[in-house]
């Protein structure tokens, strides 16, 4: 612990954020002491307590949920206790959500032979997990986009305002309604660069 905190401030005082990766419930509780603007992996082993959840809103914390990598984790480690501590995840990630902390959509994507998560696919599996844990598509796709943007300190994206950053999905269908039409994407612009056309359009 005293390690995190001299590492805090001193990432503060160099104008740069501080992430922790915190799986497990110590882990993740050092993390909201020493203060991290972002603590990446939502707990899988405990329900987080109603005082972690306020203290979490009071000081802006955000989490990077990660639900598709605590499934993953779960289902390569625990055996017969996955579904459970799968459960325990998604009722974190409600109870986060209903306090009104901030929402940061992230995957941990990686290509590690013991819990591979695909880069790419892995978000619209995020987004449908957040669902699941009563996340609305609206706070979804704000929390992939917005938040992400204002959680990394770049002012320039995430929005769709006169003079950002052009990165756009045409899709058929409403992503609010169904977020699995962004699954499918008509056109794609990176940087206000036509990069690809959709599926139907070859």
């Amino acid at each position: 612990m005293p390690t995190l905190t001299a590492l805090v401030p001193g990432a503060y005082e160099r104008g740069l954020l501080c992430i922790a990766h915190a799986v497990t419930a110590a882990v993740f509780d050092r993390g909201l002491e020493a203060g991290a603007d972002i603590l990446t992996h939502v707990r899988i082993d405990s329900p987080l307590s109603e005082g972690i959840v306020q203290r979490m809103r009071d000081q802006g914390t955000r989490v990077s949920r990660t639900l598709v990598m605590m499934q993953v984790m779960a289902h390569a480690r625990l055996a017969e206790r996955a579904e459970a501590a799968v459960r325990t995840a998604l009722e974190n990630v409600h109870a986060l959500h209903e306090a009104g902390t901030p929402l940061l959509v992230g995957t941990d994507a990686n290509e590690t032979p013991f819990a591979p998560v695909p880069h790419g696919p892995s978000l619209h599996e995020e987004i449908a997990l957040l669902g699941r844990a009563g996340v609305p598509a609206a706070d979804a796709l704000h929390g992939a986009a917005a938040g992400v943007a204002d959680a990394l300190r770049l002012a320039d994206r995430g929005r769709l305002e006169t003079g950002l950053r052009a990165d756009l999905l045409l899709v058929d269908g409403d992503p609010l309604e169904d977020p699995a039409v962004l699954r499918a994407p008509r056109a794609v612009w990176i940087a206000g660069e036509h990069v690809r056309a959709g599926v139907d359009d070859g």
